[in-house]
């Protein structure tokens, strides 16, 4: 069960519902771009709630993203891009994901864990990438969270990294 928003408020000093939004058309095709150079072999979408890691696979890798979404706004559908990670080498999403769902409840998780699996217990999704390649993945994982920007990801990554990625090279000769 999610930690109520009073706890959450009574943990955290900031202002858990304020965040920024960074929408750059011109980043935001950069990073479209950057998609085309990869294999992604399946993408898919789960509600984030604690039985998550019963339906990831124990062998699958790539890069997710965190959104919420599904308000049931009459005829709009807002959806707002919340983190983006990656899960490389001999890691899988489900191994990774543990660290996630053991944090819904967890009064004591890491600050930005804890708000992302705790304030929108019912509207909070994760897009799973399937990827086999871990340079594909640490590569395009780099672009999209330097590009879009998610405001739960705690450092952007500067432009110099991602100028020197083989797919960015690909996509803007």
């Amino acid at each position: 069960m999610a930690l109520p928003i009073n706890k959450i408020t009574s943990l955290t000093a900031n202002n858990n519902y304020f965040f920024e939004i960074y929408f750059n058309p011109s980043e935001f095709s950069e990073a479209l771009n950057a998609l085309k150079h990869v294999i992604i072999l399946s993408i898919k979408k789960l509600k984030f709630e604690y039985g998550i890691t019963d339906l990831l696979s124990a062998k699958s890798k790539g890069f997710y993203i965190f959104t919420i979404e599904d308000f049931k706004f009459p005829s709009i559908d807002f959806r707002y891009l919340l983190y983006i990670g990656r899960v490389v080498k001999t890691n899988s999403f489900k191994n990774r994901f543990y660290i996630y769902r053991n944090s819904i409840g967890d009064e004591s998780a890491i600050e930005n864990v804890m708000l992302l699996t705790n304030l929108w217990p019912d509207n909070t999704y994760v897009y799973f990438f399937e990827v086999k390649n871990d340079k594909e993945i640490e590569e395009v994982e780099k672009i999209l969270v330097n590009k879009l920007r998610p405001y739960f990801n705690e450092q952007y990554f500067t432009k110099k990294s991602v100028h020197t990625t083989s797919l960015y090279k690909a996509g803007n000769p």
